[in-house]
């Protein structure tokens, strides 16, 4: 049985919508999987230069599996389908948001076989929400709904309640600002929501992996160097929430 199984958009994805809960499940001598839909073929930040589409797929699934080690993630799969950009507009098929029936399919699957205790995708209600990120938590809670009845122990499922709205402001932040500024405008984001159904605190060992596993995605580094700044800043009250999904009756 899994304890963890994580799904996400994007090589990098992991780490803002599950890192601490990766780490902590790891320390805790669980069992986790990371399921990423895509190999990030259209993703920003590029600090590599790279030109080509099968290149950035080729460094970006290293870094994942890199990332997901740093995390104590026990294992990492891909799904295969082609990152369609921010604005749906990248080339190439199977494209994820196109394919939602049979990405879900295949995650009913894995579910059925690994039957994890805790799945874990992005948020469906950050407005500004990758069309990805979306395709993915919708097809992953269309799976889950699935199976509920199909096995002995539901697993309990959650939407990551921080890191796809973090996301947002650390883009429009850019890398201008310092860290302090950098921390004070995110902090908010990085607090655990309110009333959120399960709240991992970023505790300084978790600081330390979440540094580390960022470093694997160097050719994500300009777009990540905001959230490690903060990682890196004196703000000492970090966590990241999740609320759990509302399934049908």
């Amino acid at each position: 049985m899994l304890d963890l199984l994580v799904i996400s958009a994007h090589p990098d994805d992991e780490i803002l919508i599950a890192g601490p809960l990766i780490a902590t499940t790891s320390a805790r001598g669980g069992s986790s999987l990371i399921l990423c839909a895509t190999n990030g073929e259209a993703g920003t930040g590029n600090a590599l230069d790279l030109a080509l589409p099968d290149d950035i797929r080729t460094v970006r699934s290293r870094e994942l599996r890199c990332a997901a080690e740093m995390l104590g993630a026990s294992s990492v799969q891909f799904l295969g389908f082609i990152d369609g950009g921010s604005s749906g507009e990248a080339i190439g098929t199977p494209k994820l948001t196109d394919n939602i029936d049979e990405a879900s399919a295949r995650i009913e699957d894995l579910i059925l076989s690994s039957a994890p205790k805790v799945v874990v995708t992005h948020s469906q209600d950050d407005p500004d929400c990758h069309p990805d990120h979306l395709a993915i938590s919708q097809a992953t809670a269309r799976a889950v709904e699935r199976v509920r009845t199909r096995l002995p122990n539901q697993p309990d499922f959650y939407f990551s309640a921080f890191p796809d709205a973090a996301r947002r402001h650390i883009v429009a932040q850019g890398g201008s600002l310092s860290q302090a500024e950098v921390a004070d405008r995110l902090a908010p984001s990085l607090t655990a929501p309110t009333g959120c159904d399960l709240e991992i605190a970023i505790t300084p060992e978790i600081r330390l992996q979440l540094l580390r596993s960022i470093s694997c995605h160097g050719s994500q580094a300009r777009s990540l160097a905001p959230l490690r700044s903060l990682l890196l800043s004196e703000q000492d009250r970090l966590a990241l929430g999740f609320n759990l999904a509302p399934l049908s009756s």
